[in-house]
């Protein structure tokens, strides 16, 4: 149920902030925060003893629409060969910007695997010169299932420690929290990361419980 209450919050703020914009004219246009039209990641987990590899895309179109240009249309997909890990889908939807430092998405589509509906909700506070600290948050169900929604999460804060380095925490579903380092190739839209996740770094048997490894490529255009 608390998955499914910050949806309908993210989808309120959402029609609140439509509502309430003013007209712009074209030359307003805007693309993200980060003035990036597509993000691609290609992501391998290997959990000992077996791999599992995800691909997902972020498009952004140069898209205007006559309420404001913070609102920016977004096309997500993720193609997973393990829908253990999580769900290969397609899903668009609408962003915006309520303050400089705060970006929230809610999008909607259909699960490639069981051809249900997918909800999206995310939440980013992005990076700049000024700010050196960055989280994003996103979570996604299936409203059609309230008994199983099939929910998944992720979830990352980091702090810049170089230019060229960000350091810190990371979750995922299914897969539990560790730590996280991006690697950037300054002046390239190329970025590698990895991260050390365990269900339960906790307590007694924490050196049962399953860990994974994750390597990232992304590439900003």
């Amino acid at each position: 149920m608390f998955i499914q209450y910050i949806f309908v919050a993210l989808f309120l703020i959402c029609a609140t902030e439509i509502m309430s914009a003013h007209p712009r004219s074209a030359r307003d246009i805007t693309r993200t925060t980060s003035q990036n039209f597509f993000a691609g990641e290609f992501r391998m987990y290997r959990d000992f003893p077996s791999y599992a590899h995800i691909i997902t895309g972020d498009v952004r179109p140069l898209v205007w629409n006559e309420y404001s240009s913070k609102n920016i249309l977004f096309i997500f997909f993720r193609v997973a060969d393990n829908s253990h890990i999580a769900p290969s889908e397609g899903i668009i939807g609408l962003s915006f910007m309520p303050h400089s430092w705060l970006m929230l998405g809610l999008g909607a589509g259909l699960d490639a695997d069981t051809a249900q509906w997918r909800l999206r909700g995310t939440c980013n506070v992005p990076q700049d010169s000024s700010r050196l600290f960055s989280f994003s948050l996103a979570c996604e169900m299936n409203p059609q299932e309230r008994s199983d929604p099939n929910v998944w999460y992720e979830a990352r804060a980091q702090y810049r420690v170089m230019s060229w380095c960000d350091a810190g925490v990371f979750a995922e579903h299914g897969q539990g929290g560790g730590i996280r380092c991006d690697i950037y190739f300054n002046r390239t839209p190329l970025s590698v990361w990895f991260a050390a996740l365990g269900k339960g770094w906790w307590g007694d048997n924490w050196k049962r419980q399953d860990k994974v490894a994750l390597l990232g490529i992304r590439v900003l255009f």
